[in-house]
Parts: structure tokens; sequence; C-alpha cells
């Protein structure tokens, strides 16, 4: 017996009188296609309210709980912000900001008396100092010279180093 399948609409031959489709995948993807039309339907009827503004809204995708993509970022923001907060709340920086403020303190003292008597030639042990690996600050210390003036000296010697 020939019929036709209601998914491809292919003929097919069958013995079954009641058999609609020519093969499992085209049932399957026809109740796949039914399911869905179903849970659109379902979800274009109902209305949800916004996490962040609280107005109502119809979703548009399934657990959608914004209204926009603005108000989605936000939250979001707002979310990080609250736990870096409570985070930082619960840690004692006064450790850490008082050891800084002494070190700068100090650098800053070293570097002030030694500006006015800077020279604009490094020595070749200076430039050595310059090309490890230390941080800049320490080094600033180490010569007596100003942050702004080994960073740029060490930014000139790597140059011709290359």
């Amino acid at each position: 017996m020939l019929l036709k399948c209601k998914y491809c609409n292919i003929v097919f031959n069958s013995k079954n009188k009641k058999q609609i489709y020519c093969s499992k995948e085209c049932r399957r993807s026809e109740e796949m296609k039914i399911r869905r039309e179903k849970r659109k339907e379902k979800l274009l009827s109902s209305t949800t309210y916004c996490w962040y503004c609280g107005k109502d809204f119809s979703p548009t995708k399934f657990k959608q709980n914004f209204c926009s993509t603005r108000c989605r970022n936000t939250y979001k923001k707002r979310q990080v912000y609250k736990y870096h907060k409570e985070y930082y709340k619960n840690k004692d920086m006064t450790k850490y900001f008082n050891r800084t403020k002494v070190f700068w303190t100090k650098a800053n003292k070293i570097t002030k008396s030694s500006a006015n008597n800077e020279r604009k030639n490094f020595t070749d042990d200076e430039i050595k100092i310059l090309l490890s690996k230390k941080p800049l600050f320490e080094i600033a210390l180490e010569l007596g010279r100003s942050y702004s003036s080994v960073s740029s000296a060490r930014h000139r010697y790597k140059k011709r180093k290359k």
C-alpha cells in the first residue's frame, strides 16, 4: 500500500494503514516540532517579572529573567560589586595600605633629595642594575634616582640591547 509521509511528503510502501511516517527519524522530528510549538505557545501566553526593574514582560526564551539586556547587565554588575564589597569588608587591608604608604614616603624622600643632583648618564654598573628583572621602584631606590628617569632609561637601554 502506498502512503505519503506526514513530515517529509515522500511516498512510501507500508503494510500498515495507520502508519503516518516513513521512518523513525521523521516521526521523532515531527514530535519535536509539535513539542516546540506547544512550548512556544505556553511561553508567549505567560508573563514574568524582571529581576532588576520588577516590570512584567512576556519572555521570548525559556529561563529569561530580565526584560532587556540593559537590566541584565546592570544586575550582574551590582551582584559582582556586592560580592567584592563583602569580600574586602572581611579582609584586613590596613596592613597592606600602611606598608605601601611607608614605602612610598621613604622612596619619595630619597628620590626628591637626589633629583636635584641627578646625572644624565648611567655608569656600566648602573646599566646592569637597570636591565635586571627587579621592579623599577626598587632600582630607583637603589640608584637614588627618580622613578621616571629610571623607567625611561630602562626603556632606552633595552632598545639598544636588541
